[in-house]
Formats: C-alpha cells, sequence, structure tokens
C-alpha cells in the first residue's frame, strides 16, 4: 500500500516535499508507473460497468432507464444507496448476505482507486521509480495559509519591518513543509496490488451477476450458479 512521503525522505531532510514536482504532464516521466494508475482506472471501469449490469438484473423490463440513471450518478454515496436499496427489495436473504460480503470488497478497492482518479499527481526527485499524490484539498488549506503569511510578509516590507517580514516569510516555508505529511507514495508494488484487489473483486462481481440473471430465468441455475459461488476460494476468503 502507498507510503507518507516524510515516512520515506530521510531524517536528515525534513524539507523532502521541496523536491516534489507536480503537474499535469509530470506523471508522465515514470511511463511504466503512469501505464499501471491508468490499469487501475480501466480495472474499476470495468467493476462499476458489471456492478450495473447486477442493477440491471434486479429491474425486470426496467433495466435500460434504471442502468442509465446508476452510471450517471457521480457520488459513491448515493450509487451506494441506491443499489443497497434495490438489493433489500429483489434479493432473497443468503443472496442479499452473499451481496453484502461482495459490496465490502468493492468499496474498499473503489476507495484505493478514488486518489488515483481524484488527487494531484506528480514525481519526487529523491525517490525515482516513484510517483506521488496529494489531495488537493489539502493544497488548497495549506496555500491558504501561505497566502496568509505572505500577504503579513508584505505588509511588513512596506512598512519597513524586516525582522517581521522575514519572520512571516520563514512561516510560510514552515507551512509548505505540511504537506510533506500529506503526500502518498506509489510504487509499482502498490499500483499492482491494488490490480490484484480489484480482479478478485471483478470475478465475485461477475459471478454473482450470474447468479442474479440466472434467478430469474431459471432458479434451479441460479441456485446451482449460487453454490459454486460461494465455495469459490475468493468468496471464502472474505469472511
Amino acid at each position: 500500500m502507498p507510503q507518507p512521503l516524510l515516512k520515506l525522505m530521510p531524517k536528515n531532510d525534513p524539507d523532502g516535499g521541496s523536491w516534489v514536482n507536480t503537474g499535469p504532464d509530470r506523471p508522465l516521466e515514470e511511463e511504466a508507473l503512469s501505464a499501471l494508475a491508468f490499469g487501475v482506472e480501466n480495472h474499476m471501469a470495468h467493476l462499476d460497468y458489471v456492478m450495473a449490469g447486477i442493477v440491471g438484473s434486479l429491474t425486470v423490463g426496467k433495466a435500460k432507464p434504471v442502468i442509465d440513471y446508476y452510471l450517471e450518478l457521480r457520488n459513491d454515496s448515493s450509487k451506494s444507496a441506491m443499489i443497497h436499496a434495490m438489493a433489500r427489495s429483489h434479493l432473497e436473504p443468503d443472496r442479499l448476505k452473499a451481496f453484502n460480503s461482495i459490496w465490502k470488497l468493492y468499496e474498499i478497492v473503489r476507495k484505493q482507486r478514488n486518489p488515483i482518479a481524484h488527487w494531484i499527481w506528480g514525481t519526487c526527485e529523491k525517490l525515482p521509480k516513484a510517483l506521488v499524490c496529494i489531495d488537493p484539498r489539502a493544497i488548497m488549506k495549506i496555500e491558504g495559509k501561505r497566502d496568509v503569511m505572505n500577504a503579513l510578509a508584505r505588509k511588513a516590507k512596506k512598512e519597513n519591518n524586516a525582522f517581521e517580514a522575514m519572520a512571516f516569510e520563514e512561516a510560510s516555508w514552515v507551512i509548505r513543509s505540511e504537506a510533506n505529511k500529506e503526500f502518498q507514495v506509489y510504487r509499482e508494488s502498490d499500483f499492482r496490488e491494488i490490480m490484484r484487489d480489484m480482479k478478485v473483486a471483478l470475478t465475485l462481481v461477475a459471478a454473482f451477476s450470474v447468479v442474479v440473471r440466472d434467478d430469474r430465468i431459471d432458479p434451479e441455475v441460479g441456485q446451482q450458479k449460487f453454490r459454486q459461488l460461494i465455495q469459490m476460494p475468493e468468496f471464502q476468503s472474505l469472511a
């Protein structure tokens, strides 16, 4: 799993964040890792697609508009609330219990993926073969504090108060170093571990989708597929 930048920087180099370069093109400097990050996104897209198929299977005769609405939802909690309400309404207790177990894994991998999709990425000169990322909300908070210190420094300079100006500039730099606590470092093994978890989740979601479909078409076949599902090593590992 990714590690905080501060934990990986040498102890005699507390300003490691000053060696971080962020920007739209920075991750491309590590082409192999950028490809793995894309792989995580691709796995998540497939997971969402198959999960939408379950939504469609639960709504006989109204699948398309319901799937369209589900896919239009941009908020994870809204999607979760919708599919859980449908599952409670349409699934038998044993199916619902299995679905809830699979959903827990789905939520875990979705949370692992969210920083990859939504955070700001960059590289660190002192950590080759790695990508670093930070929540943009953390940057905005830090930059807001720095703006206050920088404004005070400019005011002090105008008032010819060099001592105060220097103190505020130093405070601004200290605040900037707070970013070190927020940056997360991803290496190849981190991306591959996330994708392994996603492949397990995709296997289970796809198998459960088949169960839901066959329960509607031929309950006897659905029950057979359900027994196969709960005997899968991937499913039993959820217990």
